[in-house]
């Protein structure tokens, strides 16, 4: 008559599970794979999403210090988490995963998602508890996950990956039009989760699923997957050669000051080095608006392409790689005058710069590869 309770030892004690479900009479329960429906008289149907932790709490996890909770099955939904127009909300789409701390953490806790390979695909952490710009909630209505900081409460906390990889790199300063940063959505299969708090690291299996409802199959959702890395290998390979070259000119400004008598050598470098820039990056753009009037460069080709290529729950088609191979190539071209910008000119620029008696221009190592002296 006045909600749901739940025992753990057989009826001998019984606790609330009321969570934010209203006080109501409650007709009817049923447990529909890791759901719990619940029928109310005169306040509809509720659904409390993914009881797993219910069924693996025990005496025995609460003595414990540390405790992972073995995740659910966890679904590649197509669409997305989110209510409705006039509709509940719908349930968490991707992997939740509850632990346990019989007292809060001091040190940093983390979170890692490991593929069937071994390799960690997303890793998140606690906030130390010496930042005072985040406090940590001791309580809440209703049991939410949190979904990129990692919580470290004392008693059960519950955590979300929308299982998706980390985003490319982002230029903060740069419109991001019709594009998106997303990371590639985790291919289903086997995955592990490991939860590290100080000295105890606890693993956990689970598996990704697709969507029920979808006719795309593994192989095809392994095409986007691989497409979707190389579009955002060619992103950050954009991002990190516009922040290079940013550096690059600011140096030179630097050295300009000190000194005059190299400005007619600098100046070309420079100008030589804004010329790659603008060929990359929309870096004119600060405003939406800004985007009606100006060529579109191949960093917001490729913001675009990469929307396209994951915007989907299919593999890819032809004309995505195509369009790869062609910005690929646009930006191979840039890429390799930005290093024979550095190699030659910005060379020759620092020889005259030690004549100077000034310091010469620190040009960063390439990933494998000796800085330019």
């Amino acid at each position: 008559e006045i909600g749901v309770y739940v025992s753990f030892d057989d009826g001998a004690k019984w606790e609330t599970l009321q969570l934010n479900l209203p006080r109501s009479s409650v007709r009817d329960l049923r447990v529909h794979g890791n759901d719990l429906v619940v029928a109310t008289h005169g306040r509809s149907f509720w659904a409390l999403d993914d009881i797993a932790l219910l069924r693996q709490m025990h005496d025995s996890v609460t003595v414990k210090a540390t405790h992972l909770f073995r995740p659910s099955v966890a679904y590649r939904f197509a669409g997305g988490h989110g209510a409705g127009r006039g509709v509940g909300e719908n349930p968490y789409d991707g992997v939740l995963v509850d632990y346990w701390f019989k007292a809060s953490p001091k040190d940093t806790v983390s979170l890692e998602f490991i593929d069937a390979r071994g390799a960690v695909v997303r890793r998140f952490k606690s906030k130390k508890s010496t930042d005072s710009t985040f406090t940590v909630p001791t309580d809440s209505m209703a049991y939410q996950a949190s979904d990129s900081i990692v919580m470290t409460r004392a008693g059960s906390n519950r955590f979300w990956w929308n299982l998706r990889y980390a985003d490319a790199k982002r230029i903060p300063t740069v419109v991001n039009d019709m594009g998106t940063l997303n990371g590639p959505t985790a291919v289903p299969g086997e995955y592990r989760v490991r939860l590290i708090a100080g000295k105890d690291t606890l693993t956990q299996p689970f598996t990704i699923t697709l969507d029920p409802r979808l006719d795309a199959t593994t192989a095809d959702l392994q095409q986007t997957f691989d497409l979707g890395i190389k579009v955002q290998d060619r992103l950050n390979s954009i991002v990190e050669s516009f922040d290079r070259i940013e550096d690059l000119q600011k140096q030179i400004d630097v050295r300009v000051k000190h000194s005059t008598e190299q400005d007619d050598a600098a100046k070309p470098v420079r100008d030589h080095l804004e010329v790659v820039r603008t060929e990359l990056v929309d870096w004119f753009n600060h405003d939406d608006q800004a985007t009606l009037h100006f060529p579109i460069k191949l960093y917001n080709m490729m913001l675009s392409l990469n929307s396209q290529v994951l915007g989907q729950e299919a593999a890819p088609t032809k004309q995505h790689g195509e369009i790869l191979d062609d910005l690929g190539g646009k930006i191979d071209v840039q890429l390799q005058r930005l290093q024979q910008l550095e190699s030659n000119e910005i060379k020759t620029l620092n020889s005259l710069l030690v004549e100077l008696g000034l310091p010469p221009i620190y040009v960063p190592p390439l990933k494998g590869k000796k800085p330019i002296s």
